[in-house]
């Protein structure tokens, strides 16, 4: 037990009901608490009011951090499996061309990298949402782990699919002419 109050018990030298560690670092050093005439302890330090309010806008900036940076690189993967599906596209008009295959592997190896980056994009909003997500908290750590994973995953493909769809409604509708 470190940092905390001993209520009865040996930690290290202190072997009496009442003392305290000053810190990790001096495990060792310790000193008495205050008390009341009728032995009852009072605590010295943070109060652990302020403590939990403190942890708890710590991890509420963590998820909004976190959860911003799943949501941007689910964009960024949506636009980048745009950019593959503009490659082929390209590979497709050229494949029939003479003198054009310098071309087609050029678009094909810009496609296997937008494919790539893509790809990366994905991985990295999956396991961004996993680390921001507050999903299953009692469970273990394993457990907890491939859960979240999971449910990250399925909800950062949905918000994929669903940013690339808007993106290339909106890329049609802007080649299509107004006026008929």
């Amino acid at each position: 037990m470190s940092g905390g109050r001993a209520a009865v018990g040996e930690i290290g030298d202190c072997s009496v009901q009442g003392w305290a560690l000053q810190s990790r670092i001096h495990s060792r050093a310790c000193r008495r608490l205050p008390s009341t005439p009728s032995g009852v302890l009072i605590s010295q330090g943070v109060d652990s009011f302020a403590m939990k309010a403190l942890t708890d806008q710590k991890y509420t900036v963590r998820f909004w951090v976190l959860g911003t940076c799943a949501v941007l690189l689910s964009a960024g993967s949506a636009f980048t499996f745009l950019n593959y599906i503009g490659q082929g596209i390209v590979v497709g008009d050229l494949l029939g061309l003479r003198g054009r295959e310098a071309d087609v592997a050029t678009a094909q190896r810009w496609a296997i990298f937008w494919l790539s980056a893509s790809c990366a994009c994905f991985v990295g909003s999956s396991v961004t949402a996993t680390l921001a997500s507050p999903v299953y908290p009692d469970a273990p750590r394993v457990a907890k782990f491939i859960a979240r994973l999971v449910m990250s995953a399925t909800l950062s493909l949905v918000l994929t699919v669903l940013i690339a769809l808007a993106s290339f409604s909106v890329i049609a509708a802007s080649h299509r002419s107004v006026i008929h």
